[in-house]
């Protein structure tokens, strides 16, 4: 079994702190087990907030280089309130690509 790729993000932490420590240090969303069979969990998870960004580039690489700072600072306290986020795993990037070459809207 192939391991899945890491954002850029996730696989700094792990190059920093190594593997186990990395591991050790990412704080997940508390959640409810509702159901369980087979080895998957349908979990409950309460409300939370989702940051995003939106960039323009290239390649994937890019994208998370040009992504990070932003949303960074806004975990780290640049946000409307001026408080600190908890940044809980997991951390996801995802490419939107539509016909045409332009961004979605609403995003």
């Amino acid at each position: 079994m192939s391991r899945p790729r890491l954002p850029q993000a996730a696989a700094l932490l792990f190059a920093l702190a190594g593997p186990a420590a990395a591991q050790e240090a990412v704080e997940t969303a508390d959640y409810e087990v509702l159901r369980s069979a087979d080895g998957v969990e349908l979990r409950s998870y309460p409300e939370q907030l989702v940051a995003r960004v939106r960039v323009e580039a290239e390649t994937a690489e890019e994208a998370s280089e040009k992504g990070f700072a932003p949303l960074a600072d806004f975990i780290f306290g640049a946000n409307e309130p001026g408080e600190e986020i908890a940044m809980t795993a997991p951390v996801t990037s995802a490419p939107v690509v539509e016909e045409g070459g332009g961004a979605p809207e609403g995003g």
